[in-house]
This record gives structure tokens, sequence and C-alpha cells, in this order.
């Protein structure tokens, strides 16, 4: 599950209460399900586990169904964060730097160990 236990049984809770009371208001369950399907997809990230690769090819970030890669030729800047690293195919700073690239959200040792490889992979 995801580093705070306490949130995700929180979110589990509101899965499930969306579940019954699909059911108890709509006398239908498939209302119930759609919600509990939306809470899910939106919270993915923070109930599933988080696979990072990096590869020869590309960096890859992989949770549930959700897959956002990366090739090493189209990594255009490295964006250090407090919550890790994001390879990103934007060459200047913008709008769009939260929506595009690919976010490694790491601890320090493993980041700094992270950043080796993507220096020797990009060149940058």
């Amino acid at each position: 599950m995801s580093q705070e236990p306490v949130k995700a049984w929180v979110t589990i809770g509101i899965i499930i209460a969306t579940l019954i009371a699909g059911d108890v208001l709509f006398r239908n369950l498939f209302p119930g399900v759609l919600g509990a399907m939306l809470i899910f997809s939106s919270s993915a990230e923070f109930l599933v586990p988080v696979r990072y690769v990096l590869t020869d090819r590309h960096a890859a970030m992989t949770y549930g169904w959700t897959r956002m890669e990366i090739e090493w030729k189209n990594v255009r800047r490295i964006i250090t964060t407090e919550e890790g690293i994001r390879l990103s195919p934007l060459e200047k700073a913008g709008r769009m730097d939260a929506f595009r690239g690919v976010p490694l959200k790491l601890d320090t040792a493993t980041a700094n160990k992270a950043m080796q490889i993507i220096h020797k992979q990009t060149g940058l």
C-alpha cells in the first residue's frame, strides 16, 4: 500500500461507502460501482504499488493500469523536486511541466543512484 497507511485505509473506506451508498440510494449497484471505480482510479497511485524502471532505452513509472514512459533521447530536462526527479521532454520550464514527463518519486539515497544512471543515459 502507500507510505501513509492511515490515509490509504480511509480512502478504501470511502470506496466501500460509495459502493454501499450507490446501492442504497439508487437501489442499483451500478452507480456505486461506477463511483467506486472513479475514486479508485483517481487515487490508484496512492493505493497500489508504484514501480520505477530505468533501462538502456527508457525510464518508466507503472502503477495499476497506468504506465508513464519516456525514452532517453526525448529527455530535455531533469527537474529535481522534494519528491524526487521529473524527466521532462520540454526544453524550457512552463505551465505544461506538471503534465508532461515521468515523475520518479524516490528517497534521497535512491534518487542519487538514479541520477547517476540518468546522467549516463541522457548526457545532461
